[in-house]
């Protein structure tokens, strides 16, 4: 608009864009004329990838990325369960008010981040997959309020295609935590189709 309050599409108050650049500024070093000619033409979903991004690096490591290296290293042909359209897509269905509170949500004090998802890796390492995903419930937020979309549906989606990719070889397949436990997590759907499903220690 003419006050260019807008991250594509969506519109924030003058509080919250007066956050979001000053976030831009410290973290980014990114002065207002460059934030806004850089993401006016993006999804606000791309400024809390960036502000997590920006919260981690050098602080915890990135079970995506050591696995993806490890499979490059070894040779390792590399599949997707989905495609990152379909990912996007995801959060095409968010309203405007949901897109905006995820934004100002991933901006928030990131020390208060990094210690939630360190408890996390602690429930995660000691194999408490369901206590992981009560805790996500309890987190609240738009990922618990769209645990439908973000999570169930997908985890059905991906149940056809595990088992089609396990019957043709052996198979490692890596999914976010917060997909593994609950009753509609993967590992009880894969348990409800005849597969025995056993934890074990890397």
């Amino acid at each position: 608009d003419k006050n260019g309050n807008t991250v594509g599409r969506y519109f924030f108050n003058e509080e919250q864009t007066d956050s979001i650049l000053v976030w831009a500024k410290e973290k980014m070093g990114m002065n207002e004329e460059s934030f806004r000619a850089t993401m006016s033409k993006m999804k606000p979903f791309v400024v809390v990838q960036m502000a997590t991004q920006m919260q981690f690096i050098g602080k915890t490591e990135s079970y995506e990325i050591t696995l993806d290296k490890l499979a490059k290293e070894k040779g390792l042909k590399i599949f997707g369960l989905e495609t990152v359209a379909e990912q996007m897509s995801f959060f095409d269905k968010l309203t405007p008010q949901q897109q905006t509170r995820m934004v100002m949500d991933g901006l928030e004090d990131g020390d208060e981040a990094i210690e939630l998802t360190r408890k996390m890796q602690v429930l995660y390492k000691g194999q408490h997959v369901d206590s992981l995903f009560m805790m996500i419930q309890q987190e609240g937020g738009v990922l618990a309020d769209e645990q439908s979309s973000f999570l169930d549906q997908r985890n059905e989606k991906w149940i056809p295609q595990i088992i089609d990719l396990a019957a043709k070889q052996k198979v490692f397949i890596a999914v976010g935590a917060g997909h593994l436990g609950g009753p509609n997590g993967v590992i009880r759907l894969l348990q409800k189709q005849g597969y025995t499903v056993t934890p074990v220690k890397l």
